[in-house]
């Protein structure tokens, strides 16, 4: 392999495997901040599902008053 094929083999694979690279970055990212907001909807759904269970205790209550 003379420097000429070498050149070439790198300025022909070179874009390809930086492309390659910043797209393996750019989905790590976006894996790292869809974590985070599922993380943000888990809290979400926990704190609804708190305040479900208690308004359906609540009505179970006026729903003996009534009674």
């Amino acid at each position: 392999m003379d420097i000429n094929t070498i050149t070439q083999f790198i300025g022909t694979l070179g874009f390809p495997i930086a492309a390659c690279c910043v797209l393996f970055w750019y989905l790590q990212r976006e894996s790292d901040n869809h974590k985070k907001e599922m993380d943000g909807m888990k809290e979400a759904i926990n704190a609804n599902t708190s305040i479900i269970t208690e308004l359906k205790l609540l009505i179970q209550q006026l729903a003996e008053r009534i009674h």
